[in-house]
Protein backbone atom coordinates (compact mmCIF):
# COMPACT_ATOMS: atom_id res chain seq x y z
CA UNK A 1 0.00 0.00 0.00
CA UNK A 2 1.43 3.64 -1.32
CA UNK A 3 2.25 6.05 1.69
CA UNK A 4 1.25 9.77 1.00
CA UNK A 5 2.86 12.01 2.83
CA UNK A 6 3.11 15.98 3.02
CA UNK A 7 6.10 17.76 4.07
CA UNK A 8 8.06 21.14 3.34
CA UNK A 9 11.89 21.88 1.46
CA UNK A 10 13.29 24.51 3.69
CA UNK A 11 15.40 27.40 2.29
CA UNK A 12 18.13 25.19 3.17
CA UNK A 13 16.91 22.45 0.74
CA UNK A 14 16.18 20.06 3.58
CA UNK A 15 13.16 17.99 3.14
CA UNK A 16 10.94 18.39 6.34
CA UNK A 17 8.30 15.89 6.91
CA UNK A 18 5.01 16.34 8.07
CA UNK A 19 4.17 12.88 10.02
CA UNK A 20 8.25 11.35 10.69
CA UNK A 21 7.13 8.89 12.49
CA UNK A 22 4.34 7.19 9.94
CA UNK A 23 7.57 7.42 7.93
CA UNK A 24 9.61 5.28 10.01
CA UNK A 25 7.11 3.04 10.18
CA UNK A 26 6.27 2.56 6.72
CA UNK A 27 10.28 1.91 6.30
CA UNK A 28 10.72 -0.86 9.04
CA UNK A 29 7.50 -2.78 7.90
CA UNK A 30 8.87 -3.11 4.49
CA UNK A 31 12.65 -3.43 5.00
CA UNK A 32 14.90 -5.08 2.36
CA UNK A 33 11.99 -4.07 -0.61
CA UNK A 34 12.57 -2.10 -3.30
CA UNK A 35 10.48 1.10 -3.39
CA UNK A 36 9.98 4.29 -6.07
CA UNK A 37 10.42 7.64 -4.36
CA UNK A 38 8.13 10.14 -5.95
CA UNK A 39 8.19 13.77 -4.63
CA UNK A 40 5.75 16.53 -6.35
CA UNK A 41 4.99 19.87 -5.62
CA UNK A 42 1.54 20.69 -4.03
CA UNK A 43 -1.18 22.74 -6.15
CA UNK A 44 -3.77 25.05 -4.66
CA UNK A 45 -6.79 23.72 -6.55
CA UNK A 46 -9.71 25.10 -7.65
CA UNK A 47 -11.18 27.07 -4.79
CA UNK A 48 -15.03 26.76 -3.43
CA UNK A 49 -15.95 29.93 -5.19
CA UNK A 50 -14.31 29.56 -8.24
CA UNK A 51 -16.01 25.78 -8.65
CA UNK A 52 -19.36 27.52 -7.86
CA UNK A 53 -19.34 30.23 -10.22
CA UNK A 54 -18.29 27.23 -12.95
CA UNK A 55 -21.67 25.25 -12.30
CA UNK A 56 -23.92 28.08 -10.87
CA UNK A 57 -23.10 30.68 -13.72
CA UNK A 58 -20.69 29.33 -16.70
CA UNK A 59 -22.03 25.62 -17.21
CA UNK A 60 -25.34 27.25 -16.42
CA UNK A 61 -25.32 30.06 -19.10
CA UNK A 62 -23.73 27.85 -21.67
CA UNK A 63 -26.13 24.87 -21.29
CA UNK A 64 -29.04 27.47 -21.67
CA UNK A 65 -27.39 28.27 -24.63
CA UNK A 66 -26.97 25.35 -26.45
CA UNK A 67 -30.35 24.11 -25.57
CA UNK A 68 -31.46 27.78 -27.19
CA UNK A 69 -29.67 26.88 -30.72
CA UNK A 70 -29.31 23.17 -30.98
CA UNK A 71 -31.61 20.44 -31.32
CA UNK A 72 -29.78 18.59 -28.82
CA UNK A 73 -30.99 18.64 -25.43
CA UNK A 74 -27.99 19.70 -23.24
CA UNK A 75 -27.81 19.30 -19.01
CA UNK A 76 -25.07 20.94 -16.76
CA UNK A 77 -23.04 17.13 -16.83
CA UNK A 78 -22.98 17.14 -20.97
CA UNK A 79 -22.18 20.61 -21.06
CA UNK A 80 -19.59 19.64 -18.51
CA UNK A 81 -17.99 17.08 -20.51
CA UNK A 82 -18.25 18.89 -23.40
CA UNK A 83 -16.54 21.82 -22.25
CA UNK A 84 -13.56 19.22 -20.08
CA UNK A 85 -12.78 17.80 -23.84
CA UNK A 86 -12.62 21.54 -25.59
CA UNK A 87 -10.76 23.42 -22.86
CA UNK A 88 -8.95 20.99 -20.99
CA UNK A 89 -8.86 17.50 -23.27
CA UNK A 90 -5.16 15.84 -24.27
CA UNK A 91 -4.64 14.37 -27.29
CA UNK A 92 -4.34 11.36 -27.72
CA UNK A 93 -1.87 9.60 -30.49
CA UNK A 94 -3.49 6.37 -31.89
CA UNK A 95 -0.91 3.72 -33.54
CA UNK A 96 -2.54 4.55 -37.06
CA UNK A 97 -1.17 7.95 -37.20
CA UNK A 98 -4.62 9.39 -35.97
CA UNK A 99 -5.70 11.17 -32.64
CA UNK A 100 -8.30 11.44 -30.10
CA UNK A 101 -9.04 14.13 -27.47
CA UNK A 102 -9.62 12.82 -24.37
CA UNK A 103 -11.68 15.00 -21.48
CA UNK A 104 -8.99 15.56 -18.88
CA UNK A 105 -10.37 16.03 -15.34
CA UNK A 106 -10.50 19.25 -13.89
CA UNK A 107 -10.85 19.03 -10.39
CA UNK A 108 -6.76 18.48 -10.08
CA UNK A 109 -6.80 22.02 -11.69
CA UNK A 110 -4.86 24.58 -9.53
CA UNK A 111 -6.68 28.17 -9.24
CA UNK A 112 -4.35 29.54 -11.95
CA UNK A 113 -5.26 26.57 -14.04
CA UNK A 114 -8.68 26.86 -13.78
CA UNK A 115 -8.71 30.76 -14.31
CA UNK A 116 -6.99 29.81 -17.89
CA UNK A 117 -9.63 27.08 -18.49
CA UNK A 118 -12.54 29.62 -17.66
CA UNK A 119 -10.96 32.57 -20.01
CA UNK A 120 -10.59 30.04 -22.65
CA UNK A 121 -14.72 29.67 -22.07
CA UNK A 122 -15.29 32.60 -21.98
CA UNK A 123 -13.82 33.66 -25.02
CA UNK A 124 -15.97 30.61 -26.71
CA UNK A 125 -19.06 31.53 -25.26
CA UNK A 126 -18.25 35.17 -26.76
CA UNK A 127 -17.21 34.16 -30.23
CA UNK A 128 -19.21 31.15 -30.99
CA UNK A 129 -22.33 31.40 -28.73
CA UNK A 130 -22.41 34.94 -28.94
CA UNK A 131 -23.21 35.63 -25.17
CA UNK A 132 -21.32 37.22 -22.28
CA UNK A 133 -20.24 35.24 -19.42
CA UNK A 134 -19.89 37.85 -16.34
CA UNK A 135 -16.89 37.75 -13.92
CA UNK A 136 -17.36 35.85 -11.29
CA UNK A 137 -17.70 39.05 -8.63
CA UNK A 138 -19.20 41.23 -11.75
CA UNK A 139 -23.04 42.02 -10.53
CA UNK A 140 -25.74 40.95 -13.22
CA UNK A 141 -29.50 40.83 -13.76
CA UNK A 142 -31.52 37.91 -11.98
CA UNK A 143 -33.68 36.49 -13.92
CA UNK A 144 -36.07 33.62 -12.15
CA UNK A 145 -37.95 30.64 -13.94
Amino acid sequence: MPLNLGGTIDENGKLQVYAPDELRRYINAHRGEVVVLSIKLKKQKRSTPQNDYYWGVVVDKIRRRFNELGEYSFDDTLTHEFLKKEFNGKEVNLKNGNYVVVPESTTELSTIEFMIYLEKIKEFAATVLDIYIPDPNEPTDLTIY
